[in-house]
Protein backbone atom coordinates (compact mmCIF):
# COMPACT_ATOMS: atom_id res chain seq x y z
CA UNK A 1 0.00 0.00 0.00
CA UNK A 2 1.22 3.19 -0.75
CA UNK A 3 1.94 5.85 1.76
CA UNK A 4 -1.33 8.43 0.04
CA UNK A 5 -3.42 5.35 0.02
CA UNK A 6 -2.30 5.24 3.67
CA UNK A 7 -2.94 8.73 4.24
CA UNK A 8 -6.30 8.53 3.03
CA UNK A 9 -7.30 5.47 5.51
CA UNK A 10 -6.29 7.42 7.85
CA UNK A 11 -8.17 10.56 7.00
CA UNK A 12 -11.56 8.50 6.75
CA UNK A 13 -10.82 6.52 9.91
CA UNK A 14 -10.74 10.12 11.60
CA UNK A 15 -13.68 11.49 9.87
CA UNK A 16 -15.49 8.30 10.74
CA UNK A 17 -14.99 8.88 14.56
CA UNK A 18 -15.65 12.28 14.87
CA UNK A 19 -18.59 12.04 12.96
CA UNK A 20 -19.58 8.92 15.14
CA UNK A 21 -20.61 6.47 12.13
CA UNK A 22 -22.23 3.50 13.60
CA UNK A 23 -22.59 -0.07 11.92
CA UNK A 24 -26.62 -0.32 12.97
CA UNK A 25 -27.44 2.26 10.20
CA UNK A 26 -28.88 4.54 12.36
CA UNK A 27 -26.74 6.97 11.03
CA UNK A 28 -25.90 7.04 7.25
CA UNK A 29 -23.06 9.22 5.76
CA UNK A 30 -21.53 9.20 2.86
CA UNK A 31 -17.73 10.12 2.36
CA UNK A 32 -17.23 12.80 -0.26
CA UNK A 33 -13.93 12.51 -2.71
CA UNK A 34 -10.96 10.56 -1.40
CA UNK A 35 -8.89 13.16 0.13
CA UNK A 36 -11.58 15.47 2.15
CA UNK A 37 -12.52 15.75 5.45
CA UNK A 38 -16.24 16.52 5.07
CA UNK A 39 -19.35 14.81 4.95
CA UNK A 40 -22.53 15.25 3.43
CA UNK A 41 -25.50 16.10 5.29
CA UNK A 42 -27.05 13.30 7.40
CA UNK A 43 -30.58 13.04 5.95
CA UNK A 44 -33.09 11.02 7.65
CA UNK A 45 -36.92 10.11 6.07
CA UNK A 46 -40.12 9.67 8.12
CA UNK A 47 -41.91 7.11 6.41
CA UNK A 48 -44.67 6.77 9.00
CA UNK A 49 -47.21 8.58 10.68
CA UNK A 50 -47.51 6.54 13.58
CA UNK A 51 -46.05 8.10 17.19
CA UNK A 52 -43.15 5.74 17.89
CA UNK A 53 -41.68 2.84 16.37
CA UNK A 54 -39.22 2.17 12.69
CA UNK A 55 -39.89 5.36 10.25
CA UNK A 56 -41.68 8.16 12.53
CA UNK A 57 -41.09 11.45 13.52
CA UNK A 58 -40.00 10.32 16.89
CA UNK A 59 -37.19 7.65 15.65
CA UNK A 60 -35.70 10.51 12.90
CA UNK A 61 -35.66 12.90 15.99
CA UNK A 62 -33.42 10.65 17.71
CA UNK A 63 -31.16 9.71 15.28
CA UNK A 64 -30.73 13.17 13.87
CA UNK A 65 -30.00 14.33 17.36
CA UNK A 66 -27.42 11.83 17.92
CA UNK A 67 -25.64 12.50 14.65
CA UNK A 68 -23.83 15.79 16.72
CA UNK A 69 -24.21 18.11 13.68
CA UNK A 70 -23.22 21.81 13.43
CA UNK A 71 -25.68 24.88 13.01
CA UNK A 72 -24.21 25.52 9.59
CA UNK A 73 -24.72 21.97 8.45
CA UNK A 74 -27.89 20.61 10.64
CA UNK A 75 -29.47 16.81 10.06
CA UNK A 76 -32.12 16.83 7.80
CA UNK A 77 -34.96 15.01 8.52
CA UNK A 78 -37.91 14.80 5.53
CA UNK A 79 -40.87 13.06 5.14
CA UNK A 80 -42.12 10.40 2.18
CA UNK A 81 -44.24 12.24 -0.52
CA UNK A 82 -46.71 9.42 -0.42
CA UNK A 83 -47.77 10.18 3.50
CA UNK A 84 -50.80 12.57 3.97
CA UNK A 85 -53.40 12.86 7.60
CA UNK A 86 -52.15 13.47 11.22
CA UNK A 87 -49.22 12.18 13.35
CA UNK A 88 -51.51 11.48 16.53
CA UNK A 89 -48.84 12.55 19.56
CA UNK A 90 -49.18 10.00 23.17
CA UNK A 91 -46.22 12.22 25.03
CA UNK A 92 -43.44 14.96 23.93
CA UNK A 93 -40.92 14.52 21.41
CA UNK A 94 -37.74 14.05 21.81
CA UNK A 95 -35.44 17.02 23.36
CA UNK A 96 -33.44 18.11 20.81
CA UNK A 97 -30.01 19.21 21.53
CA UNK A 98 -27.91 19.49 18.05
CA UNK A 99 -29.30 21.12 14.62
CA UNK A 100 -32.00 19.82 12.75
CA UNK A 101 -34.14 20.73 9.71
CA UNK A 102 -37.46 19.51 9.70
CA UNK A 103 -38.80 19.77 5.81
CA UNK A 104 -42.61 18.21 6.31
CA UNK A 105 -44.13 17.65 2.55
CA UNK A 106 -46.61 20.82 3.45
CA UNK A 107 -48.86 22.01 5.77
CA UNK A 108 -52.00 20.69 3.95
CA UNK A 109 -50.33 17.17 4.13
CA UNK A 110 -48.83 16.56 7.30
CA UNK A 111 -50.67 17.49 11.34
CA UNK A 112 -48.47 16.88 14.06
CA UNK A 113 -51.48 16.44 16.04
CA UNK A 114 -51.27 15.73 20.64
CA UNK A 115 -54.65 15.40 20.66
CA UNK A 116 -55.78 14.29 24.23
CA UNK A 117 -52.22 15.14 24.92
CA UNK A 118 -51.93 17.41 28.35
CA UNK A 119 -48.22 17.43 29.63
CA UNK A 120 -46.13 20.75 29.94
CA UNK A 121 -43.44 19.44 31.97
CA UNK A 122 -41.05 21.47 29.23
CA UNK A 123 -41.92 23.21 26.36
CA UNK A 124 -43.91 20.04 24.66
CA UNK A 125 -43.54 18.90 21.35
CA UNK A 126 -39.77 19.87 20.00
CA UNK A 127 -37.53 21.73 22.71
CA UNK A 128 -34.02 22.72 22.50
CA UNK A 129 -31.84 23.78 25.25
CA UNK A 130 -28.45 23.69 23.85
CA UNK A 131 -26.36 27.03 22.90
CA UNK A 132 -25.38 27.32 19.22
CA UNK A 133 -27.87 25.12 18.04
CA UNK A 134 -30.76 25.98 15.18
CA UNK A 135 -33.47 24.37 14.44
CA UNK A 136 -35.64 24.54 10.79
CA UNK A 137 -39.14 23.39 11.03
CA UNK A 138 -40.93 23.80 7.71
CA UNK A 139 -44.33 22.76 5.79
CA UNK A 140 -46.01 21.27 8.60
CA UNK A 141 -49.09 21.89 10.49
CA UNK A 142 -49.48 22.00 14.33
CA UNK A 143 -52.96 21.68 15.96
CA UNK A 144 -55.05 20.89 18.67
CA UNK A 145 -52.52 21.23 21.33
CA UNK A 146 -53.48 21.54 24.92
CA UNK A 147 -50.77 21.65 27.65
CA UNK A 148 -50.44 23.10 31.51
CA UNK A 149 -47.79 24.80 33.31
CA UNK A 150 -45.27 22.15 35.08
CA UNK A 151 -46.39 22.22 38.63
CA UNK A 152 -42.90 23.73 39.72
CA UNK A 153 -43.74 26.98 37.31
CA UNK A 154 -42.24 27.70 34.00
CA UNK A 155 -43.74 27.61 30.49
CA UNK A 156 -45.61 25.48 27.87
CA UNK A 157 -45.86 25.38 24.49
CA UNK A 158 -46.39 23.56 20.93
CA UNK A 159 -42.18 24.89 20.08
CA UNK A 160 -40.10 25.86 22.81
CA UNK A 161 -36.61 27.25 22.26
CA UNK A 162 -34.20 28.17 24.47
CA UNK A 163 -31.14 30.53 23.36
CA UNK A 164 -30.88 28.88 19.83
CA UNK A 165 -31.77 30.17 16.01
CA UNK A 166 -35.72 28.83 15.59
CA UNK A 167 -37.09 29.08 11.99
CA UNK A 168 -40.27 28.25 11.33
CA UNK A 169 -40.84 28.34 7.27
CA UNK A 170 -44.30 27.95 5.75
CA UNK A 171 -46.06 26.32 9.15
CA UNK A 172 -49.65 26.20 9.97
CA UNK A 173 -50.82 26.25 14.10
CA UNK A 174 -54.44 26.09 14.51
CA UNK A 175 -56.89 25.63 17.85
CA UNK A 176 -53.70 25.05 19.85
CA UNK A 177 -54.40 25.43 24.03
CA UNK A 178 -51.49 26.50 26.96
CA UNK A 179 -52.07 27.58 30.45
CA UNK A 180 -48.77 30.10 29.82
CA UNK A 181 -46.09 31.35 27.51
CA UNK A 182 -47.70 30.96 24.23
CA UNK A 183 -47.76 28.80 20.99
CA UNK A 184 -44.33 29.52 20.43
CA UNK A 185 -41.96 30.15 22.81
CA UNK A 186 -38.42 31.14 23.28
CA UNK A 187 -35.72 32.73 25.62
CA UNK A 188 -32.96 34.37 24.14
CA UNK A 189 -31.63 33.31 20.54
CA UNK A 190 -33.55 34.04 17.79
CA UNK A 191 -36.66 33.59 16.09
CA UNK A 192 -37.91 33.73 12.28
CA UNK A 193 -41.59 33.19 11.21
CA UNK A 194 -41.67 33.28 7.49
CA UNK A 195 -44.93 32.37 5.37
CA UNK A 196 -46.49 30.83 8.50
CA UNK A 197 -50.49 30.98 9.79
CA UNK A 198 -51.55 31.38 13.12
CA UNK A 199 -55.30 30.72 14.14
CA UNK A 200 -56.85 30.44 16.80
CA UNK A 201 -54.20 29.64 19.11
CA UNK A 202 -54.64 30.70 22.80
CA UNK A 203 -53.03 31.19 26.10
CA UNK A 204 -55.10 30.78 29.02
CA UNK A 205 -53.05 32.60 31.89
CA UNK A 206 -49.76 34.69 30.72
CA UNK A 207 -48.27 36.05 28.01
CA UNK A 208 -49.38 35.43 24.23
CA UNK A 209 -51.75 33.05 22.26
CA UNK A 210 -49.54 32.78 19.57
CA UNK A 211 -45.22 34.09 19.84
CA UNK A 212 -44.05 35.10 22.47
CA UNK A 213 -40.28 36.06 22.90
CA UNK A 214 -38.08 37.09 25.59
CA UNK A 215 -34.39 38.60 25.38
CA UNK A 216 -34.12 37.33 22.08
CA UNK A 217 -34.66 38.49 18.35
CA UNK A 218 -37.98 38.71 16.07
CA UNK A 219 -38.43 38.59 12.71
CA UNK A 220 -41.74 37.99 10.63
CA UNK A 221 -42.06 37.82 7.36
CA UNK A 222 -45.43 37.30 4.88
CA UNK A 223 -47.11 35.66 7.98
CA UNK A 224 -51.02 36.03 8.94
CA UNK A 225 -51.96 36.09 12.81
CA UNK A 226 -55.89 35.96 13.07
CA UNK A 227 -58.33 35.14 15.94
CA UNK A 228 -55.45 34.52 18.46
CA UNK A 229 -55.92 35.44 22.47
CA UNK A 230 -54.64 35.71 25.93
CA UNK A 231 -55.93 36.65 28.94
CA UNK A 232 -52.92 38.42 29.44
CA UNK A 233 -51.04 41.00 26.93
CA UNK A 234 -50.06 40.47 23.30
CA UNK A 235 -52.86 38.45 21.75
CA UNK A 236 -50.27 37.59 18.96
CA UNK A 237 -47.29 38.14 19.82
CA UNK A 238 -45.42 39.38 22.81
CA UNK A 239 -42.28 40.87 22.58
CA UNK A 240 -39.86 41.35 25.33
CA UNK A 241 -36.28 42.66 25.56
CA UNK A 242 -36.24 41.53 21.69
CA UNK A 243 -35.32 43.25 18.85
CA UNK A 244 -38.57 42.95 16.69
CA UNK A 245 -38.88 43.68 12.69
CA UNK A 246 -42.04 42.81 11.09
CA UNK A 247 -42.76 42.51 7.30
CA UNK A 248 -45.29 42.18 5.21
CA UNK A 249 -47.90 40.72 7.70
CA UNK A 250 -51.73 40.92 8.85
CA UNK A 251 -53.20 40.67 12.10
CA UNK A 252 -56.41 40.73 12.55
CA UNK A 253 -59.73 39.65 14.64
CA UNK A 254 -56.96 38.65 17.89
CA UNK A 255 -57.71 39.99 21.44
CA UNK A 256 -55.66 40.64 25.17
CA UNK A 257 -56.24 42.45 27.99
CA UNK A 258 -53.98 45.15 26.58
CA UNK A 259 -52.30 44.90 22.90
CA UNK A 260 -54.83 42.91 20.99
CA UNK A 261 -52.49 41.95 18.16
CA UNK A 262 -49.20 43.14 19.49
CA UNK A 263 -47.18 43.75 23.10
CA UNK A 264 -44.08 45.48 22.55
CA UNK A 265 -41.91 45.67 25.78
CA UNK A 266 -38.37 47.50 26.25
CA UNK A 267 -37.74 46.54 22.63
CA UNK A 268 -36.97 48.45 19.38
CA UNK A 269 -39.10 47.47 16.88
CA UNK A 270 -40.16 47.93 13.19
CA UNK A 271 -43.09 47.53 11.21
CA UNK A 272 -43.26 47.45 7.72
CA UNK A 273 -46.01 46.92 5.29
CA UNK A 274 -48.35 45.52 7.44
CA UNK A 275 -51.74 45.47 8.20
CA UNK A 276 -52.83 45.17 11.75
CA UNK A 277 -56.87 45.77 11.70
CA UNK A 278 -59.81 44.38 13.82
CA UNK A 279 -58.08 43.65 16.64
CA UNK A 280 -59.41 43.61 20.65
CA UNK A 281 -57.81 44.65 24.14
CA UNK A 282 -59.91 44.68 27.27
CA UNK A 283 -58.28 47.35 28.49
CA UNK A 284 -57.06 50.92 27.35
CA UNK A 285 -54.19 49.72 26.71
CA UNK A 286 -54.11 49.23 22.89
CA UNK A 287 -56.60 47.42 21.16
CA UNK A 288 -54.08 46.96 18.19
CA UNK A 289 -50.77 47.53 19.24
CA UNK A 290 -49.24 48.45 22.89
CA UNK A 291 -45.48 50.06 23.33
CA UNK A 292 -44.35 49.58 27.18
CA UNK A 293 -41.01 50.82 26.42
CA UNK A 294 -38.74 50.88 23.76
CA UNK A 295 -39.30 52.80 20.28
CA UNK A 296 -41.60 51.54 17.46
CA UNK A 297 -41.32 52.65 14.08
CA UNK A 298 -44.35 52.43 11.81
CA UNK A 299 -43.65 52.92 8.02
CA UNK A 300 -46.28 51.79 5.28
CA UNK A 301 -48.70 50.17 7.83
CA UNK A 302 -52.44 50.53 8.40
CA UNK A 303 -53.32 50.27 12.29
CA UNK A 304 -57.23 50.46 11.94
CA UNK A 305 -60.43 49.31 13.39
CA UNK A 306 -59.28 48.47 16.82
CA UNK A 307 -60.81 48.52 19.56
CA UNK A 308 -60.60 48.42 23.36
CA UNK A 309 -63.76 47.91 25.73
CA UNK A 310 -63.20 50.55 28.34
CA UNK A 311 -62.31 53.87 25.84
CA UNK A 312 -66.30 54.22 25.79
CA UNK A 313 -66.58 54.93 29.11
CA UNK A 314 -63.38 56.02 29.80
CA UNK A 315 -62.36 59.83 31.07
CA UNK A 316 -61.87 62.00 27.85
CA UNK A 317 -58.18 62.62 29.67
CA UNK A 318 -57.40 59.16 28.85
CA UNK A 319 -57.68 59.64 25.33
CA UNK A 320 -58.17 56.75 22.68
CA UNK A 321 -56.01 54.00 22.50
CA UNK A 322 -58.06 51.71 19.79
CA UNK A 323 -55.29 51.67 17.76
CA UNK A 324 -51.88 52.42 19.35
CA UNK A 325 -51.39 53.13 23.09
CA UNK A 326 -47.93 54.23 23.81
CA UNK A 327 -46.27 53.94 27.66
CA UNK A 328 -44.63 57.04 29.00
CA UNK A 329 -40.77 56.78 28.74
CA UNK A 330 -42.02 54.72 25.37
CA UNK A 331 -41.64 55.98 21.42
CA UNK A 332 -43.37 56.05 18.50
CA UNK A 333 -42.53 57.10 14.93
CA UNK A 334 -44.34 56.86 12.08
CA UNK A 335 -44.16 57.53 7.95
CA UNK A 336 -46.32 56.59 5.14
CA UNK A 337 -48.75 54.84 7.74
CA UNK A 338 -52.72 54.93 7.80
CA UNK A 339 -54.06 54.93 11.88
CA UNK A 340 -57.59 55.35 12.21
CA UNK A 341 -57.58 56.49 15.95
CA UNK A 342 -54.98 59.60 16.47
CA UNK A 343 -52.51 58.32 18.76
CA UNK A 344 -51.60 62.02 19.54
CA UNK A 345 -54.44 62.19 22.40
CA UNK A 346 -52.14 60.70 25.34
CA UNK A 347 -53.10 61.07 28.73
CA UNK A 348 -51.34 63.05 31.64
CA UNK A 349 -48.00 60.69 31.24
CA UNK A 350 -47.56 60.35 27.46
CA UNK A 351 -45.20 58.57 25.51
CA UNK A 352 -43.72 60.67 22.42
CA UNK A 353 -45.29 60.04 19.30
CA UNK A 354 -44.15 61.25 15.80
CA UNK A 355 -46.57 61.31 13.12
CA UNK A 356 -45.80 63.04 9.43
CA UNK A 357 -47.73 64.64 6.99
CA UNK A 358 -47.25 61.61 5.49
CA UNK A 359 -49.50 59.40 7.53
CA UNK A 360 -53.26 59.27 6.84
CA UNK A 361 -55.05 59.53 10.33
CA UNK A 362 -58.64 59.19 11.49
CA UNK A 363 -59.64 57.31 8.43
CA UNK A 364 -61.34 53.64 7.71
CA UNK A 365 -58.98 51.51 6.04
CA UNK A 366 -62.07 50.27 4.03
CA UNK A 367 -60.28 46.66 3.50
CA UNK A 368 -61.97 43.18 2.33
CA UNK A 369 -62.49 40.69 4.33
CA UNK A 370 -60.26 38.09 5.41
CA UNK A 371 -59.60 35.36 2.47
CA UNK A 372 -57.28 33.66 0.57
CA UNK A 373 -56.21 35.97 -2.33
CA UNK A 374 -53.49 34.63 -3.33
CA UNK A 375 -49.97 33.43 -1.55
CA UNK A 376 -49.59 30.71 1.56
CA UNK A 377 -51.76 32.51 3.51
CA UNK A 378 -55.03 34.97 3.90
CA UNK A 379 -54.85 38.49 3.52
CA UNK A 380 -57.37 41.46 3.69
CA UNK A 381 -57.33 43.37 0.17
CA UNK A 382 -58.09 47.12 -0.08
CA UNK A 383 -61.74 48.04 -1.08
CA UNK A 384 -62.09 50.43 -4.16
CA UNK A 385 -61.84 54.11 -2.60
CA UNK A 386 -59.83 52.81 0.09
CA UNK A 387 -57.32 55.68 0.94
CA UNK A 388 -54.57 53.11 1.50
CA UNK A 389 -54.55 52.64 -2.39
CA UNK A 390 -51.72 54.71 -3.74
CA UNK A 391 -50.99 56.31 -0.64
CA UNK A 392 -47.53 54.67 0.71
CA UNK A 393 -43.64 54.05 0.11
CA UNK A 394 -42.39 50.46 -0.80
CA UNK A 395 -39.33 51.14 1.82
CA UNK A 396 -37.06 49.04 -0.56
CA UNK A 397 -39.93 45.94 -0.59
CA UNK A 398 -40.26 44.37 -4.18
CA UNK A 399 -43.40 42.64 -3.45
CA UNK A 400 -45.76 42.17 -0.97
CA UNK A 401 -47.41 39.68 1.42
CA UNK A 402 -48.90 37.34 -1.22
CA UNK A 403 -45.79 37.72 -3.15
CA UNK A 404 -46.87 39.43 -5.99
CA UNK A 405 -45.51 42.66 -7.55
CA UNK A 406 -44.59 45.84 -5.31
CA UNK A 407 -45.44 49.00 -6.48
CA UNK A 408 -48.21 48.97 -8.65
CA UNK A 409 -49.44 52.39 -9.51
CA UNK A 410 -52.89 51.34 -9.24
CA UNK A 411 -54.78 53.23 -12.43
CA UNK A 412 -57.25 55.65 -11.92
CA UNK A 413 -56.35 56.35 -8.39
CA UNK A 414 -54.29 59.80 -7.85
CA UNK A 415 -50.96 59.46 -5.84
CA UNK A 416 -50.90 60.75 -2.28
CA UNK A 417 -48.61 63.44 -2.42
CA UNK A 418 -45.29 61.80 -1.13
CA UNK A 419 -45.97 58.42 -2.44
CA UNK A 420 -44.37 56.39 -5.31
CA UNK A 421 -47.76 54.63 -6.08
CA UNK A 422 -47.51 51.90 -3.21
CA UNK A 423 -50.69 50.24 -1.42
CA UNK A 424 -50.51 51.01 2.47
CA UNK A 425 -50.41 47.81 4.05
CA UNK A 426 -49.60 44.14 3.44
CA UNK A 427 -51.32 44.24 0.00
CA UNK A 428 -50.76 45.49 -3.26
CA UNK A 429 -53.38 45.74 -5.64
CA UNK A 430 -52.22 44.52 -8.83
CA UNK A 431 -53.30 46.13 -11.86
CA UNK A 432 -56.53 45.12 -13.46
CA UNK A 433 -56.46 42.49 -16.27
CA UNK A 434 -58.66 43.68 -19.39
CA UNK A 435 -60.42 40.97 -21.15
Amino acid sequence: MSKRQQRRKLQQRRLRKRVGIVGSGALALTLLSAGTAEAKQPTFKVTSLKDSGRGTLRTAITDADAARTKPSSPALITFASRLTGSIDLETNLPYITDSIDIRGPGADKVTINPDDFQDGIAFSVISDYSANTSLTISGLSMSNFYAEAPEHGGYSGFVGADHVTLKLINDTFRDDSVTTSGTIYAHGGSVTIDKCSFSHDQSQQKSAGAAYVLDGKLTIDNSTFSDDSTADFGGAVKSVHSPTTITDSTFTGNSAYGGGALYLTDSKTTITAATIIGNHALTTYGGGIAVDGGTLTLANTIVAGNTETNHANADKTLGNYSDVWVRKGATLVANFSLIQHNPGDFDPAPGTPSLNSTDILDKSADLGPLAFNGGPTETELPKPGSPAINAGQAFGLKTDQRGDKRTVDYPGVKKRKGSDGTDIGAVELQAPKHS
